[in-house]
């Protein structure tokens, strides 16, 4: 596995909270799916990736919404992460562990499903509401999404798609709402 020093983790969880790779904190609570990271500005020569969550209200309580999946794109691959530990690949239901050719591994980490990338990724989902992204420090100032840009400053980390400050959480996440999205 390789690690670089300056290498960073979001994570959303609870009814959604966001802690970004730069420590910005926002709450949203959005229920379709949203682009939490993905490579924006690439020179060339950094493997590209997208991590999504899917967000659904659970019970009675509309005014909150918590992490029911989570999409995972990265050579060719789309890798879903869903409750209960069901993984899918390409929307086939796989059993872990699980390697990708050529350097995916899915498994079984303590109570969470583990997605890691040779190149750095790591998108770990407990099943229940809690993600957790990875990314190197060579993915700094490259990434954008709901985990941020990963360049040092969390006062730029709700900029939207277009590069442009959003001035709250519900405007940055309605933002990042994917257009595939089914809802």
């Amino acid at each position: 596995m390789l690690y670089l020093s300056g290498s960073a983790n979001c994570e959303v969880s609870g009814d959604p909270h966001y802690y970004t790779f730069d420590k910005q904190v926002h709450h949203f609570m959005g229920t379709c799916t949203y682009t939490l990271s993905k490579l924006c500005k690439n020179e060339g020569n950094l493997t590209d990736f997208n991590v999504e969550a899917a967000n659904e209200n659970r019970g009675h309580n509309t005014g909150v919404s918590y992490v029911k999946s989570v999409n995972v794109y990265v050579y060719e691959f789309k890798i879903t992460l869903e409750k209960n530990g069901v993984v899918k690949v390409d929307g086939q239901t796989v059993t872990l562990p699980i390697h990708l050719a050529p350097d995916v591994d899915v498994g079984i980490s303590g109570w969470n499903v583990l997605v890691t990338t040779g190149f750095g990724l790591q998108v770990k989902f407990d099943g229940n509401q809690r993600v957790q992204v990875h990314i190197p420090g060579y993915y700094s100032g490259k990434v954008c999404g709901l985990c941020g840009n990963f360049n040092g400053n969390p006062a730029d980390d709700f900029l939207n798609p277009d590069g442009v400050l959003e001035p709250d959480s519900n405007s940055l996440g309605n933002s990042w709402q994917v257009d595939n999205d089914p809802r």
